[in-house]
């Protein structure tokens, strides 16, 4: 029996996962647009610095795919 080539992430999957860092990302700016102390400054900081993280690290996984076998 062949095997069945199924990619790590599909770019359906990527798209929703981008999806939900774009508003997350969103969501962060907007609540630093208030006057926050210092600590919910930093907080929201952090979620932003970790949301470019993941991001980031989905287009390095999405350029480093595989590509299927050939038929």
């Amino acid at each position: 029996m062949a095997a069945i080539y199924q990619p790590a992430m599909t770019p359906s999957m990527r798209h929703e996962i981008n999806n939900v860092l774009a508003a997350l990302m969103a969501e962060v700016q907007l609540m630093q647009m208030d006057h926050l102390t210092p600590e919910q400054t930093d907080a929201l900081d952090r979620i932003l610095l970790q949301t470019h993280r993941l991001r980031d690290l989905l287009r390095t996984v999405t350029l480093t795919a595989p590509e299927p076998p050939a038929e």
